[in-house]
């Protein structure tokens, strides 16, 4: 009786190890991509497989990681070594990059009479254009190329400017 019951004890425990080794179906997960920028196609990866995360470009902005929502909570960062584990849609943060943007004062000063032509600003700041004085000539305003220009704006997600050219202000000679 008692060697039965271990012939069948044993049977019952190769069964069970046997089915233990049956390949479980496989999952897979979309990884999709919003960058505010260029588009990335997504990509699809099987469960608990580490994935090389695209680094995407923007002009005027650095990128400074990936994160499953767009509030860009500390500590919540998607890196190569992270595992996913669903179907998720990662955000692309930006840190704007500092530009110099030059002005050609033509000779003349600023209110407070300084000459100094460069100023550093960040490419998401929006900058007011100061009027420049100089003797026996009225400031009619800013350009950039012969174009007129009131300000630089802010860039907007979208709408990032390939390069900020150098100000020169346009004067006439007082009659």
């Amino acid at each position: 009786m008692k060697k039965t019951l271990y012939i069948f004890l044993s049977i019952f425990l190769l069964c069970i190890l046997v089915s233990c080794g049956e390949q479980v179906e496989k999952k897979s997960y979309t990884i999709k991509f919003n960058t505010y920028a260029e588009e990335i196609e997504e990509i699809t990866i099987d469960q608990k497989q580490k994935v090389e995360l695209p680094v995407p470009q923007r002009e005027g902005f650095i990128f400074s990681g990936w994160y499953p929502n767009d509030k860009f909570i500390e500590g919540t960062q998607v890196t190569n070594d992270t595992l996913i584990g669903k179907n998720i849609t990662l955000h692309a943060k930006w840190e704007p990059t500092k530009v110099q943007i030059t002005f050609d004062l033509d000779g003349g000063h600023f209110k407070d009479l300084s000459q100094s032509n460069t100023i550093e600003a960040y490419t998401n700041e929006e900058i007011t254009l100061e009027r420049v004085y100089k003797e026996d000539y009225l400031f009619m305003g800013w350009t950039v190329d012969g174009n007129p220009v009131k300000g630089l704006s802010r860039p907007s997600r979208e709408e990032v400017p390939r390069s900020l050219p150098q100000l020169e202000p346009q004067v006439r000679q007082r009659p």
